[in-house]
């Protein structure tokens, strides 16, 4: 991957990042505790959820440096069940720190390791996720309010 392109990559990543964390700031903890806020998730599930799909993102990562392989699976319904699971045992501060650390932990990878954000699917398990999920809370802060 070229620089340019890695640097793209990074600040797109980081934008929808920023994004996800505002929208997600806007809601107060009524609403992050209160299931179906984002179909029938919770904010709090949701949280877990990213956190978990930026670690499958890690393992990716760290998969490529010792096999060089690009391609990685991701469940999801794997992914719904830990995210669920965690959401009902861990405190919301809890919550949002296994969010914020997993987040900077992926960072700290893919600044590291500067050839490893060729991975193919990052995007939709990052980027793509971060977006689809601002995007979600926005429009029930949004009907919410009607």
């Amino acid at each position: 991957m070229r620089a340019d392109d890695r640097t793209e990559q990074l600040a797109r990543l980081d934008e929808n990042w920023q994004e996800l964390q505002a929208q997600l700031a806007l809601l107060v903890e009524d609403e992050v505790l209160h299931q179906h806020v984002i179909g029938d998730w919770s904010a709090r599930a949701l949280m877990t959820h990213i956190a978990y799909h930026d670690t499958i993102a890690i393992t990716a990562l760290e998969d490529m440096l010792r096999s060089r392989s690009t391609q990685f699976a991701c469940d999801p319904q794997l992914a719904n069940k830990h995210a669920n699971d965690d959401a009902a045992v861990l405190s919301l501060e809890a919550v949002r720190r296994q969010m914020r650390e997993t987040h900077a932990s992926l960072l700290r990878a893919l600044r590291e390791h500067p050839g490893i954000s060729a991975v193919r699917d990052l995007d939709a398990l990052t980027t793509k996720h971060y977006r689809a999920y601002a995007e979600a809370i926005r429009g029930a802060i949004e009907e919410a309010s009607r």
